[in-house]
């Protein structure tokens, strides 16, 4: 049996790769390079010391999805492939309907026609899908309601992926609602090496650090919070990649299975903090300038993963300063090979 990893050079999906590869696990990696590099296929091998196929492809192109489950025993899908910029879903939303929905579409159902064979499915959702928390910490039975397309789409999946569930046979699937995914695994070998110009916190404040932007631009300290500054829950990458993991051997288990997990910490940083902690760590200064709130932005949000622990043994491992340390020193590597 194989598993499909598609975007599987970009940031969790080539993590996820490796683990997968170092447990002996065929894998096939499929991807478009609009926010990754091929170069990232010659690191997982390195590291995992295993080979696998990659196909450069878009999970909109019907014939290329069709290709790869007509000629290979794909049984188990994860999908991280999809746009993800809350403020570029704001502007492009038909965009992110097709590529998002529809082409998640073209994955359902193409491991849809593998017939009463085993079906197993592992979805990268998001914590966006909560839209204004009502109570913290945000468990996974907080009402949903996206602020923005991008969490829209997020909704809209799970939700084909759970009629998919009611009304086939032999459906595993796991929707995995993670909030902020930071740093970097493998000493600093892979992490979130984007092609555009980063939204993220953590890899724009590395820029900074480095001396490739004058300064980090820190939208809205005007929030109902203790400095003023956004609060997310911050969780390192490998400790959602081994979310993954563990939720992948514990959804064999099972013959028909469909949930949905958070993945967070549980605690919240604010910006203010995290720059904090982060000229700390890596000794480093990086000034900022406040700018106005980004719309569909909220001031606050952290998870609880109780539901996690308690059915697959899951809890993130990694505090904030090691994110930190890990984020810094993967851009220190990346400036020496870029991708």
């Amino acid at each position: 049996m194989t598993i499909l990893i598609t975007g599987g050079l970009g940031y969790i999906g080539s993590h996820v790769a490796v683990e997968l590869l170092k447990e002996n696990n065929d894998i096939i990696l499929v991807d478009n390079l609009s926010n990754s590099s091929e170069k990232v296929k010659s690191t997982i091998k390195q590291i995992s010391k295993k080979d696998f196929l990659f196909i450069r492809g878009d999970i909109t192109q019907k014939k290329i999805i069709n290709y790869l489950f007509n000629n290979f025993d794909i049984d188990t899908v994860f999908h991280f492939a999809g746009l993800k910029s809350v403020s570029e879903s704001l502007k492009m939303k038909e965009l992110y309907n097709k590529v998002n929905i529809e082409g998640s579409k073209n994955i359902i159902n193409a491991l849809s026609k593998r017939n009463n064979k085993s079906k197993t499915f592992i979805f990268s959702s998001s914590a966006t899908v909560y839209g204004n928390p009502k109570y913290f910490p945000i468990d996974e039975s907080h009402p949903l309601n996206a602020t923005n397309p991008y969490g829209e789409t997020k909704l809209r999946v799970e939700s084909l992926l759970k009629k998919k569930y009611k009304e086939e046979k032999n459906w595993k699937i796991l929707s995995l609602r993670y909030f902020n995914p930071v740093g970097s695994g493998y000493q600093g070998k892979l992490g979130d090496s984007f092609n555009k110009f980063p939204e993220n916190l953590f890899p724009y404040i590395s820029q900074v650090a480095f001396g490739e932007k004058p300064f980090l631009k820190v939208f809205g300290n005007d929030y109902d919070t203790p400095d003023g500054t956004g609060i997310r829950d911050y969780i390192h990458i490998l400790d959602l990649v081994d979310g993954h993991i563990m939720a992948y051997k514990k959804l064999k288990t099972f013959d028909k299975f469909f949930d949905i997990f958070n993945l967070g910490t549980g605690e919240g940083y604010s910006v203010s903090e995290i720059i904090n902690v982060f000229e700390k760590v890596n000794k480093v200064k990086i000034p900022f300038e406040i700018y106005p709130r980004r719309k569909g932005d909220i001031s606050i949000s952290y998870a609880t993963s109780t539901k996690a622990k308690d059915f697959f043994g899951w809890k993130s491992k990694n505090n904030l300063k090691e994110m930190c340390k890990s984020e810094y020193n993967h851009k220190r590597i990346l400036d020496k090979n870029p991708v």
